[in-house]
């Protein structure tokens, strides 16, 4: 897992990349932050399904420390263009 940090334009903010070679059960389990369930197949047999019960994680993480990633996001921000110049 690594935060991918992007300025300018629309695009400007922080996103979590999770490389689904190194962690598949990611993206279903965490279900975009709603409780919930997601089906895949039992013991990659795909002619067997099951339902499993989501159960996010970074969502509810992020909503938890949304105030204070801002400010270290615009601390660094800051850091950043003074010495580039720019303030």
């Amino acid at each position: 897992m690594r935060i991918s940090v992007r300025f300018g334009g629309k695009a400007a903010g922080a996103s979590v990349v999770v490389r689904a070679a190194r962690a598949p059960h990611a993206r279903p389990y965490e279900h975009l932050g709603s409780p919930g369930t997601f089906r895949h197949p039992a013991y990659g047999n795909r002619r067997v399904w099951v339902e499993q019960a989501a159960r996010p994680f970074l969502f509810p993480a992020a909503r938890a420390t949304r105030e204070r990633a801002v400010q270290q996001i615009d601390q660094a921000v800051e850091r950043a263009l003074q010495r580039t110049g720019w303030r």
